[in-house]
């Protein structure tokens, strides 16, 4: 069989999955393999007629993969899956409030600077500022906001 594409994936603890996907001749299929410590431990496989509807390629085998592991180690797989498939909804954030910090900061100094990072900020859901942020000094807030930017960049 042809194949189509490889990847390897860590999960941690010594345990890693190799999958690769090969053509067959109704449609294509992927493989996975289960590898605690350099030896197989499981394997899957996963036989598709048309196209998937995963979060990631091999989502699907490796979640198989997962079912035939001891508990544990299936479910360090299954997290690993929900992780990996989860986008990062707050880069774009990040980035736009990291090129407003800058434009501010060259254009109308820190206190500009922070309150437009601050309106951006105040658009994400579930984000509350601390009450007494209107009280605080301009270079902590920048500090504060800066912080914000890093871990919202964090996949």
């Amino acid at each position: 069989m042809k194949t189509l594409s490889e990847k390897t994936f860590d999960i941690g603890n010594g345990l890693t999955i190799d999958c690769r996907s090969e053509r067959t001749r109704s449609g294509f299929r992927h493989l996975a393999v289960a590898c605690g410590n350099g030896r197989e431990v499981a394997k899957a496989k996963a036989c598709y007629c048309n196209r998937t509807w995963e979060g990631f390629e091999f989502e699907s085998v490796i979640q198989r993969v997962a079912g035939r592991l001891p508990k544990e180690q299936g479910a360090a797989v299954l997290a690993f899956c929900e992780k990996y498939r989860e986008p990062n909804r707050l880069a774009p954030v990040a980035a736009v409030m990291g090129l407003l910090g800058l434009l501010g900061l060259l254009a109308e100094g820190l206190a500009e600077s922070n309150a437009a990072q601050t309106r951006i900020l105040k658009t994400v859901p579930g984000i509350d500022l601390p009450a007494d942020w209107d009280g605080l000094p301009e270079d902590v807030k920048a500090k504060r906001l800066a912080g914000v930017v890093k871990v919202m960049r964090e996949p």
